[in-house]
């Protein structure tokens, strides 16, 4: 989803259709803009009286709490060779709340963690993720 466009083109386009008896589809080409954002802009007026924008939903809150934070800076610690797999399946063990690697991906990334790399493979961990350690 982009940016929200600005309340000012909002309101000259909606005056452009009140005052000068356009069609929507006239009004779209004018202001370059889809037919369908004039239909919304004239309804979210109608139906709320204004036409600031609606607030952005967030997405869904993080798989891993504030509160665990220190548990993934500890697994880090202690094994740092770990790939993003591994830690999420030792996660997983010390917390019972399963995570995936792309969530331990975006939370290493957020908490600034990197990890060493084995120079003798290029990498650290294993070469493939073949399944939870046993």
């Amino acid at each position: 989803m982009g940016w929200a466009y600005s309340v000012d083109l909002r309101e000259r386009v909606v005056a452009a259709f009140d005052c000068t008896g356009m069609t929507d589809q006239e009004a779209a080409a004018l202001f370059k803009i889809g037919e369908a954002t004039v239909r919304r802009w004239k309804r979210l007026r109608r139906e709320t009286g204004g036409l600031e924008p609606k607030k952005f939903g967030g997405g869904n809150p993080p798989r891993v709490a504030l509160e665990q934070y220190p548990i993934v800076r500890a697994i880090i610690e202690e094994k740092p060779d770990l790939t993003d797999q591994e830690v999420a399946w030792e996660f997983h063990r010390r917390t019972g709340c399963a995570v995936s690697r792309s969530s331990i991906n975006r939370l290493l990334l957020k908490l600034e963690l990197t990890r060493k790399k084995d120079s003798r493979r290029g990498r650290a961990g294993g070469s493939a993720d073949t399944g939870p350690p046993p």
